[in-house]
């Protein structure tokens, strides 16, 4: 493993950061967050998944949106699994799904905060010309990753493309999901950097030629020593040694314009 924070020289290329959006961006309060998603759930689909059945039933649907192997989004695997544990139709599942994000998810925002540091990484990576990504795990819609980018305080930032569950197939850890992800924004794996605080879903990405930094919390640190993942990690910091990176780095867009 490099020394923690620093890259090896081949980082020159990179002109492209994915940043993880939970835990990287925007903080969470997990405690009764989850008490209250589901009993806002559970009363919006009252009459179409019995209320004894809807955990069961919601939580099939999460994990078979995130394993499938077919075309299909995840979104629409995700729809289609609650439909088969409900007792009315496709539409009114797709219908009630749309209504709990417009109106009982946006409800749940005071759990979600922005961590230091983050939005002035974005920004001075914009001003020194790289492409931003949100790179968060898809599997769930566009409106719920732009509730919580808001509540990062990074929302009214131009964003050069976002994962959700409508526009991805696949899902974290997969390989398959950073494949899908390097051919919608048309770039080389050697060109991006992965910023994430999870090794077992942000790491994975580095099989595939992908830089990895991540953020030094001590979950990390116990990731790194259970999964010996420190071979396969260029660095690890806080966002203020990654701004330290990107300032004496920059893309080399950046670094090598073109004479007068």
């Amino acid at each position: 493993m490099e020394t923690p924070g620093s890259f090896p020289s081949s980082s020159a290329e990179i002109d492209t950061l994915l940043f993880d959006l939970d835990g990287t961006l925007v903080d969470i309060t997990w405690r009764g967050l989850e008490l209250v998603f589901m009993l806002r759930a559970i009363r919006r689909f009252r009459g179409a998944i019995a209320p004894w059945k809807f955990y069961f039933a919601f939580w099939d649907a999460v994990k078979t949106s995130k394993r499938h192997m077919t075309d299909r989004t995840n979104h629409q695997v995700l729809l289609e699994t609650l439909h088969a544990h409900s007792t009315t139709t496709l539409e009114d599942i797709t219908s009630r799904v749309h209504a709990y994000i417009d109106e009982d998810f946006a409800k749940l925002a005071g759990y979600f905060s922005p961590i230091p540091g983050a939005r002035e990484t974005i920004l001075l990576a914009r001003d020194l010309g790289y492409r931003v990504v949100v790179a968060t795990n898809p599997s769930m819609p566009y409106q719920t990753v732009r509730l919580r980018l808001d509540r990062a305080g990074v929302g009214d930032i131009d964003y050069d493309y976002i994962t959700h569950s409508e526009n991805s197939t696949r899902c974290k850890p997969s390989l398959e999901y950073y494949r899908e992800l390097l051919g919608a924004i048309g770039a080389r794996p050697a060109q991006c950097l992965m910023i994430g605080n999870d090794i077992e879903k942000d790491l994975p990405a580095r099989e595939i030629g992908i830089l990895t930094y991540m953020l030094d919390t001590p979950h990390v640190h116990r990731q790194i020593k259970r999964l010996a993942a420190a071979q396969r990690l260029q660095g690890c910091g806080d966002f203020v040694r990654l701004q330290g990176w990107l300032r004496a780095s920059g893309p080399r867009s950046t670094r090598e314009a073109p004479s007068p």
